[in-house]
């Protein structure tokens, strides 16, 4: 989970044909079909990793990327100049785009109800305790992949440059949550 994590903000360096073509709507399309194909398969490694760590299969787990790899190639060649692609190619990248992310999004609320149902077996048993650290967390965290499809999504619909903007400082609130929340540092520990 960790190092798909830091992974995850490692990325972040493949947006920088938009950060060198600001105003060009063709990088604008690459960094949102980035966004929109990478960051949920991540999000479903990570709570993958986090939540079900005994079930782990590295190289079947990573073959999840490789529809968006196919789709976002294209699109980063375009967006550096590469190539040019004709309308019908993008539309045809357009349709596989949203039937990869439904895919995706599949995946992502049947990972939040395998948390979910998890979370009600540990509170089933004897000493389980619901104000319990991992608890909590479960509960909060169940949804967040989600809700941040949902942003991507939006992002990806509206293609434009203000949309980008709010969604980055907004992702930038929720991650650095999700980072300090597992942590915790304020935490009181209580020994019994």
């Amino acid at each position: 989970g960790r190092f798909a994590c830091g992974l995850l903000f490692l990325m972040q360096i493949f947006e920088i044909p938009y950060l060198l073509n600001i105003g060009s709507a063709d990088a604008l399309l690459y960094t949102n079909t980035f966004s929109l194909l990478l960051y949920p398969p991540f999000m479903l490694i990570i709570c993958d990793s986090f939540f079900f760590p005994e079930r782990i299969k590295r190289k079947r787990e990573y073959a999840i990327f490789i529809p968006a790899a196919i789709l976002i190639l294209p699109l980063l060649m375009q967006s550096m100049k590469i190539i040019d692609l004709s309308d019908i190619c993008s539309q045809i990248i357009t349709v596989a785009v949203y039937m990869t992310f439904a895919w995706y999004i599949f995946l992502t609320i049947r990972m939040a109800f395998k948390i979910n149902t998890t979370v009600k077996g540990i509170y089933e048993l004897e000493f389980s305790d619901s104000t319990d650290f991992p608890h909590r967390f479960a509960e909060y965290v169940k949804w967040i992949p989600l809700y941040v499809c949902i942003i991507y999504l939006v992002c990806f619909v509206c293609n434009d440059v203000w949309v980008k903007f709010v969604r980055d400082i907004l992702l930038s609130v929720i991650t650095t949550w999700f980072v300090f929340f597992p942590l915790d540092p304020w935490r009181e520990i209580v020994f019994s």
